[in-house]
Order: structure tokens, then C-alpha cells, then sequence
């Protein structure tokens, strides 16, 4: 985009419409991921996978809570061999 911005500069076009684009536009951009699955729901997902609470292991049911806030965004069934079916709470 950065690249972008400057061709546009030195053709003197303005960039001001990139200013009118807000992080929520991005963020919430309806099936922006996959359908039904925004870029914010991914990144929730993605952060409770990798840095959040992990608790439940060994008891079947485990369950992955957003980094910083209490909320279960995933929800794992794990049978005997380890394999997993993962709900989502985003």
C-alpha cells in the first residue's frame, strides 16, 4: 500500500481516500476470512490458540480463553487418540 501511496503522490493524485478507511472496516469486512468469518474473529481465534489461557487438558474437554479477557473464544473435544473437534466462541 506504501508503494501505492507514493506513485499516487508523484502523479500528484491525493491519497486522502486512503485516510476514510477505519480499522473496523477492515476488521469487521463481512466474510473477510472465509464466509462468516471476519479478520477480527480470525485474529481472537488465532490469539487464544497461541497465548491465552489453556485449561481442561486430559479431561476431554479443553478450553482455550482470549488473551486478557475471561471469555472461552475455543472449545476442543478431544477423544482417546487425541484428536480434536474444536468449537468456536468468537
Amino acid at each position: 500500500m506504501r508503494i501505492l501511496m507514493l506513485e499516487r503522490l508523484a502523479k500528484g493524485v491525493g491519497v486522502t481516500g486512503f485516510n476514510d478507511i477505519a480499522a473496523a472496516d477492515v476488521l469487521d469486512l463481512a466474510d473477510g476470512i472465509e464466509t462468516s468469518l471476519t479478520l477480527r474473529k480470525a485474529v481472537r481465534a488465532i490469539a487464544a490458540r497461541m497465548a491465552g489461557t489453556f485449561a481442561g487438558a486430559g479431561t476431554g474437554t479443553e478450553t482455550m480463553t482470549g488473551v486478557g479477557v475471561v471469555t472461552n473464544r475455543l472449545t476442543a473435544t478431544v477423544d482417546g487418540s487425541g484428536n480434536y473437534t474444536m468449537a468456536t466462541n468468537l
